[in-house]
């Protein structure tokens, strides 16, 4: 797979590359022809999308979508979590909470090679269980096997019912009121038909994930079938949840408020926006900042104006804005939601504004001093070379935040002036508790000398920046909506205007 390269001309025509990437493919990703090609075929705006993981920072991928991301993958624009999840597209529908109380649902897969099936009725009898449980076989699960489990099941307290090629899952889940499956797609669909799973994982590549669903509140884990799993904590663990029905039903709530089952339809929604962007590949002005958020408190007015007046506008968030923010005491379940919520923020208002070219990087909040800096200069220049821009916002380079300070460094590296650089402008942005904050630390003090009008709009951007609750502070904080909305006006006055936003020109150049 490693030597396997690229046919020089087979995207003629198209605008989309999609990739799938399981591991067994990354030495075919890295193979070093196949980035040049790659490269080149982002540069010229072709969107390489990639489904599952990557190991490596690949500037050449327009877009990253993943169940797990890598940890150490910063320089990609990634979008990652359940929320991506591809289900059939029944398993979108919430069907509300499940009535029957009596009956449990098992179904591990198609050919359950370590026979959890078995071990799952046992736990039942085990826990003195009494109703109904009705056992899913897949079409690999063995005869004999089949045949064990059906002289076993007189023996227990319970009906069972066994049942092979079966259509609809999703009825079967509606009338259970808890179901054993293997860590995967029965799992999640469980989770997303408000089903409460008690998981087993085959192999132990697959326990992490389950683990991680566990500390969400989604799932039980029982163990993993390659080590032995212990029958007493096993029974202990189903007992203890058959007495519990209030977390039954919390687990019920978290499943389906993390795996909602309409992923197909958000990366539908994703590949689609790329095709809208193939129109707006060379772009006049791209902001390049450092968080969610900061497109609206510094330069959100003249943003707007940009592109009310028709300019073609992009814009590049680097860092993915929340880890900082984790305290010990917070779950697991922190960071996953809180990247949701400011992502969702995000995506409301670039759709809000109609941004078409947008790109989020995960470098990590508050830590961008970490990373080599010809990691986000290497981003950079490569959305760069892609749209061709002439003018850049950014931050200033004497702001508090490191994050900020890197971005500047990072944009100021990127757009170097060359015979073949399109960049002739760029400004930096006050941005509220960073800029005002940070000057009288600095050297470069925020001393503006170029002003833009924002009298106009300025009511819009205050409406927009209600999306961003989780990063609006209570007066007297500069980041207040009092705060920004006074210092528009103060803007203003300095230039006679009713509220304005001020900037720094770092580099202008005439044609």
């Amino acid at each position: 797979m490693s030597d396997t390269l690229l046919p020089n001309n087979f995207l003629e025509n198209i605008n989309t590359l999609i990739l799938d990437t399981p591991q067994s493919v990354q030495p075919f990703l890295y193979n070093n022809c196949n980035i040049r090609k790659l490269s080149e075929l982002n540069e010229a705006g072709i969107n390489i999308v990639t489904l599952g993981h990557i190991s490596q920072n690949a500037y050449f991928i327009r877009t990253v979508i993943d169940l797990y991301p890598h940890q150490a993958i910063y320089a990609a624009n990634y979008l990652e979590g359940p929320d991506f999840l591809i289900l059939r597209p029944e398993f979108s529908e919430d069907p509300g909470h499940a009535q029957n109380a009596n009956e449990v649902l098992v179904c591990m897969g198609g050919s359950d090679p370590h026979d959890l099936t078995a071990m799952a009725l046992d736990s039942l009898h085990q826990a003195s269980f009494k109703g109904k449980v009705r056992a899913i076989l897949g079409p690999g699960y063995s005869e004999i096997n089949e045949k064990n489990l059906r002289q076993k099941s007189s023996q227990y307290a319970f009906s069972v019912q066994l049942e092979r090629d079966v259509k609809d899952m999703r009825s079967r889940m509606r009338q259970a009121a808890f179901g054993f499956s293997a860590f995967g797609t029965t799992a999640y669909e469980m989770m997303s038909q408000r089903l409460p799973a008690m998981v087993f994982t085959h192999y132990t590549w697959q326990s992490p994930s389950a683990q991680l669903f566990e500390k969400l509140g989604c799932c039980i884990y029982l163990g993993c079938a390659e080590y032995e799993i212990n029958p007493v904590s096993l029974t202990n663990k189903v007992a203890h949840f058959l007495s519990d029905n209030e977390a039954a039903a919390k687990m019920s709530d978290k499943g389906r408020s993390i795996v909602d089952g309409c992923g197909a339809k958000r990366i539908a929604n994703i590949l689609e926006q790329l095709e809208e962007e193939k129109g707006n590949q060379q772009l006049d002005i791209v902001y390049v900042l450092a968080h969610p958020g900061d497109e609206l408190f510094g330069g959100g007015g003249t943003l707007l104006k940009q592109i009310k007046a028709g300019k073609r506008v992009g814009l590049i968030i680097l860092g993915e804005g929340v880890s900082s923010r984790k305290r010990e005491e917070d779950g697991q379940d922190f960071i996953i939601t809180a990247r949701k919520e400011i992502r969702s923020s995000l995506q409301t208002v670039v759709d809000k504004i109609n941004l078409t070219t947008w790109y989020y990087y995960r470098f990590e909040d508050n830590r961008f001093d970490r990373h080599d800096l010809l990691d986000l200069v290497k981003v950079i220049e490569t959305i760069f070379k892609r749209h061709r821009p002439k003018t850049i916002y950014t931050h200033h380079p004497g702001d508090l935040n490191i994050d900020h300070r890197r971005t500047f460094e990072a944009v100021i590296t990127a757009s170097r002036p060359s015979a073949n650089q399109s960049i002739n402008n760029i400004y930096s942005i006050e941005m509220p508790s960073s800029t005002d904050w940070g000057t009288p630390l600095q050297k470069e003090p925020f001393v503006p000398n170029v002003f833009v009008d924002i009298s106009d709009v300025l009511e819009e951007k205050m409406d927009l920046l209600t999306h961003y609750s989780t990063e609006i502070c209570e007066d007297p904080h500069p980041r207040s909506f009092a705060g920004i909305r006074d210092r528009a006006r103060q803007w203003g006055r300095t230039i006679g205007r009713q509220a304005a936003e001020a900037f720094v020109l770092q580099r202008g150049i005439n044609e």
